[in-house]
C-alpha cells in the first residue's frame, strides 16, 4: 500500500478558495472512498488555512490518477463548473507534507500546536467512519509524535504561537484591556476551546459560549464558563466588547441585520471597569466566514478576520524552521524503516506456521518401529532440524535480495528492500544462535550479574541516545545483609540474556515510562527482574511470547523478529535457570530470570 496526500491550502490556494473546498469536503470520506475505485482509505484533515486528505491504495496507482479523481468528485459534489485544484504528493514525499502539516510547518502560523490536536481528531472522525486503515492509523500517530519532538527541541511552539493568539493579540490593540471585558465566543469546537484558554491567560474572565447547537452546555460545564440561550443572546451581544466566532459552518451567523440594533444598544461600561467604551471587537476565526463583511461597516464596531490575521502574523526564525525539518525528516526516515520492516510480517507468519508441521515431519521420521524414540529428545532433535532448514533456505534470498537492492535507481525501492534484507539478516542470525545454543558447549565463570545488568542497562541507553529517544531507568539490587551472590555460567550468553531483557522493555515502552531492573536472592538461586510501564501484553498471548518467531499481537509495527524473549529463555534453561513473565495490557510487563548461585 502506498500513502498519498492531496492538499489546498493558504499557501496556493487562498483562503477563501479553501473554505468553500473545506464545506464541500466535510464528511466526504465514506462517499470518496467509493467514488474513486480501489481507495482502501481516506482521511479529511480540515482547518482554518487547509484541506489536507490522505489516501491509502495500492501500490502502483499515479497519484496525478488519484488527484485529477478526487478533484472531480469535490467540483462535482459542490457543484462547480470545473475541477477543484490540489496538490498532490506520494510515498516518501507524502510522508514529509504530512509530518510537517503536523508539527506546524505549513500552518499559517509556523509552529502552531493546534493542528496535531486537529489531525488525530480527523484520525478518530475516519476510524468512526470506517475509512481509517492502519497505514493511516500508524503515519498519523507517529506524525503527531514528530510534532511533539519538533515542539520540545525547537523554540518554534514556546512563544505560543497560533491562530488564535495572534488573532487575540490583533484584537487586544484595538480594545481596552482583556482583564475586564465581557467576551461571548460562539462556536463549542476545537477552536472554541483554545480561544477561552488563551482569554484565560490573558486575564479574561467574563465569558460566555453561545451555539445554535446542544452543545454549549456540556462544553460551558467542561470549559467552567457561562453558557448563553437564544433567548438571552440579545442581551449578551449588546454587553459584549469582544465576539469570537470560530463555527465554520458555511453560513453567517452574525449578519449586519443581528448586530445593527445590538450595537445601538451598547452603553458605556462603568468606570470602575475601564475608562472608556471601546469599539465593539468581532473576531471571525472561522474558515468559511461567520461573520457578514457588512458587519465591518457597522459604526463602533471593528471586524477581524482570518485574512487580517494571515496579515499579521510575525515571522519566525529560518534557523529553528530549519532545525524543525531535520526533526521530521528523521522521524519520517524511522517511520518509513518501520513500515518497511513490516512487509516482512507476512513472511514472519508464514515461517512461525511452519514450525509445527516441520517438528511433526521430523518426530515421524526419526520414530523406530516399536514407537520407542523418547519424545522429549524428538523434539528437541526436531527443533534444531527446523532452525537449520530455516537457515538454508533464506541464506540465498538474502543474498538476491541484497544484491537486487544496489541495482536499482529507485532510492524508495532500494531502501525498502535494504531493510527488509536487514531485518531477515537479523533473524537469520538469531535463529542460528538459537539453533547452537541448545548443544553449543558453555565456558563457564563466575558471572557478576549486577555488573552484567548495570553494562546491559547502559549499552541499551547509549542505543536510545543515539536514535534520539530516551528512558528512565531505575536500578536496585540488595547490599545487606549481603549483596548478591554470583552466578556460574557463560558471560557473554548471561550478558545477551541481560540485554535482550532490557532492550526488549524498552522497545515496549514511550519517552515517559519507567523501567526497573532488580535483584534478589531466594534459596539458591539469583533472580534478575526487569519491569516496565509499557503496553503490556494481552492475558491469552502471555504463554505464547516465549516462543520463537512469537510476538504478540500489540507488538505489530514494533521492530523485532519475536526471538528475543526465546533466546532468554534458553540460555536461561542451558543455565540450569528458568524464566517467568507477568503483565497487565496497557499497564506494564515484568520479565524475571533465575539461575542458580555459585556455591
Amino acid at each position: 500500500m502506498t500513502l498519498h496526500l492531496l492538499s489546498a491550502d493558504h499557501r496556493t490556494q487562498g483562503l477563501e478558495a479553501v473554505a468553500r473546498l473545506g464545506t464541500v469536503a466535510a464528511h466526504a470520506e465514506p462517499d470518496l472512498r467509493r467514488a474513486v475505485p480501489g481507495l482502501d482509505g481516506v482521511l479529511i484533515l480540515s482547518t482554518c488555512n487547509r484541506v489536507a486528505i490522505v489516501l491509502d491504495a495500492p501500490d502502483g496507482r499515479p497519484v496525478e490518477a488519484l488527484r485529477d479523481a478526487v478533484a472531480a468528485f469535490l467540483a462535482e459534489r459542490a457543484g462547480a463548473g470545473g475541477p477543484v485544484p490540489l496538490s498532490a504528493w506520494s510515498g516518501h514525499a507524502a510522508h514529509l507534507e504530512l509530518f510537517a502539516t503536523a508539527a506546524g510547518l505549513t500552518s499559517m502560523v509556523v509552529g502552531e500546536r493546534e493542528i496535531a490536536g486537529q489531525l488525530r481528531r480527523a484520525l478518530t472522525s475516519a476510524t468512526a467512519e470506517g475509512t481509517a486503515t492502519g497505514a493511516i492509523t500508524r503515519a498519523v500517530e507517529h506524525a503527531s509524535a514528530a510534532s511533539r519532538r519538533v515542539a520540545v527541541r525547537t523554540s518554534l511552539a514556546s512563544t505560543g504561537r497560533s491562530v488564535v493568539s495572534v488573532a487575540l493579540d490583533l484584537a487586544a490593540s484595538r480594545m481596552p484591556p482583556l482583564d475586564g471585558a465581557s467576551v461571548l465566543v460562539v462556536g463549542t469546537g476545537a477552536y472554541a476551546g483554545a480561544a477561552v484558554t488563551a482569554l484565560r491567560e490573558r486575564g479574561a474572565s467574563d465569558i460566555g459560549v453561545y451555539s445554535r447547537s446542544e452543545r454549549a452546555g456540556p462544553f460551558a460545564a467542561g470549559h467552567a464558563v457561562r453558557a448563553v440561550e437564544e433567548a438571552d443572546l440579545p442581551g449578551r451581544l449588546a454587553r459584549a466588547d469582544l465576539i469570537i466566532t470560530c463555527r465554520g459552518l458555511g453560513g453567517p451567523v452574525l449578519t449586519r441585520e443581528l448586530l445593527a440594533p445590538v450595537v445601538r444598544r451598547r452603553r458605556p461600561a462603568p468606570p470602575h471597569v475601564r475608562e472608556k467604551a471601546g469599539p465593539l471587537v468581532v473576531l471571525d476565526l472561522a474558515l468559511s466566514r461567520d461573520v457578514e463583511r457588512a458587519v465591518g461597516s457597522l459604526p463602533g464596531v471593528e471586524l477581524i478576520d482570518l485574512p487580517a490575521v494571515q496579515r499579521a502574523v510575525p515571522d519566525v526564525e529560518a534557523s529553528q524552521v530549519g532545525a524543525a525539518r531535520r526533526i521530521v525528516a528523521q522521524e519520517v526516515a524511522s517511520f518509513e524503516r518501520a513500515q518497511a520492516g513490516r512487509r516482512m510480517d507476512p513472511v514472519v507468519r508464514r515461517l512461525r506456521s511452519g514450525v509445527e508441521g516441520i517438528v511433526e515431519e521430523e518426530v515421524a521420521r526419526m520414530r523406530t518401529r516399536d514407537g520407542a524414540v523418547d519424545a522429549e529428545e524428538a523434539a528437541r532433535r526436531a527443533h534444531r532440524q527446523f532452525l537449520r532448514r530455516l537457515d538454508h533456505e533464506l541464506k540465498n534470498p538474502l543474498t538476491a535480495m541484497r544484491a537486487a537492492a544496489n541495482s536499482l535507481d529507485d532510492d524508495g525501492s532500494r531502501a525498502i528492500i535494504d531493510a527488509q534484507s536487514l531485518r531477515m539478516g537479523r533473524l537469520l542470525k538469531d535463529l542460528r544462535r538459537l539453533a547452537e545454543l541448545e548443544v553449543a558447549p558453555l565456558e563457564a565463570e563466575q558471572v557478576d550479574l549486577v555488573e552484567t545488568a548495570r553494562d546491559a542497562v547502559a549499552a541499551v541507553e547509549q542505543d536510545l541516545a543515539v536514535s534520539g529517544q530516551g528512558r528512565s531507568f531505575a536500578l536496585s539490587f540488595p547490599e545487606a545483609p549481603w549483596p548478591l551472590p554470583p552466578v556460574r555460567g557463560d558471560a557473554d550468553l548471561l550478558y545477551s540474556a541481560v540485554h535482550n531483557m532490557v532492550s526488549n522493555a524498552a522497545k515496549y515502552t514511550g519517552p515517559d515510562a519507567l523501567i526497573e531492573v532488580r535483584g534478589s536472592q531466594t534459596g539458591g538461586f539469583v533472580a534478575l527482574e526487569v519491569a516496565d510501564t509499557g503496553i503490556g501484553i494481552p492475558a491469552e498471548e502471555i504463554d505464547q511470547v516465549w516462543g520463537e518467531l512469537s510476538r504478540a499481537s500489540n507488538a505489530q509495527g514494533r521492530p523485532g523478529q519475536g526471538l528475543g524473549l526465546a533466546l532468554v529463555a534458553t540460555i536461561a534453561a542451558r543455565h540450569g535457570g528458568s524464566c517467568s513473565l507477568s503483565s497487565r495490557l496497557g499497564v506494564g510487563t515484568s520479565i524475571t530470570m533465575s539461575l542458580p548461585a555459585d556455591g
